[in-house]
């Protein structure tokens, strides 16, 4: 995996204070990665290219 991903989505965690040590549940993961990064979240944006990739031949 490339740095520069790494730093992309670690550096939000790192913002808000989270180090290793307990585990978070998936509740809270959940919350905190739609707030970070939508795109990944909501599955509409993702739908729209797969229709339209869908209509291809």
């Amino acid at each position: 995996m490339d740095r520069k991903t790494v730093r992309k989505y670690l550096a939000p965690a790192e913002a808000s204070g989270i180090t290793p040590g307990p585990p978070m549940s998936e509740a809270d993961r959940a919350g905190l990665t739609e707030g970070w990064f939508p795109g990944l979240v909501d599955g509409r944006l993702r739908q729209v290219v797969e229709v339209v990739a869908a209509g291809q031949p």
